[in-house]
């Protein structure tokens, strides 16, 4: 039994290696004429978006715009009330700017007070749950508006995030105890 013969490996030099080597030839000519017509289709639409469009002609009757360098340039009537309408603006401008700034102020948290040390006092110990659900209310202690401004959504996420940073890595922190 004689094995089948192998193409490329034969030594019949025949038209076996030849048409394979044409066809190799054709399908490599295709891919390469497809990729140029591909680049020049983009570069023609990068050089299309990159030219600017001239502007259309106006017809022969037509009005043209003024610009506002133009307009300033004319004499004006009625100067004084002008005047007096853009003062106004502008102090409309500086209050309404001023009061953004208020309210930016007001927005900050206050600052926490620095910690007082506390003096244990072995006269008067106080009993471990007198008092537990009771507030007490501290010399620095934050008012409702501090804390409704500190339990924004916002505030709470970058709290969250930085205690997040501090802590070590989540494959490197012991593993939770099931409750």
């Amino acid at each position: 039994m004689t094995p089948p013969p192998i193409i490329l490996a034969d030594d019949f030099d025949g038209w076996g290696k030849l048409l394979v080597g044409v066809i190799f030839a054709v399908i490599w000519g295709i891919g390469a004429l497809s990729s140029v017509i591909k680049k020049a289709n983009e570069q023609a639409k990068r050089n299309a978006a990159m030219k600017p469009k001239a502007p259309a002609v106006p017809a022969a009757g037509a009005q043209y715009f003024r610009p506002p360098a133009a307009r300033a340039a004319a004499p004006r009537a009625n100067s004084a009330a002008q005047q007096q309408l853009a003062q106004q603006q502008a102090r409309q401008r500086a209050a309404a700017i001023a009061q953004q700034q208020r309210t930016a102020q007001a927005k900050a948290p206050p600052p926490i007070p620095p910690a007082r040390p506390v003096a244990a006092s072995p006269t008067s110990p106080k009993p471990a749950m007198a008092g537990a659900g009771v507030a007490t209310k501290s010399a620095g202690g934050a008012n409702a508006a501090a804390i409704r401004r500190w339990l924004q959504p916002g505030t709470i996420r970058r709290q969250f995030i930085l205690t997040e940073l501090f802590q070590p890595a989540l494959a490197l922190r012991e593993p939770r105890k099931p409750t």
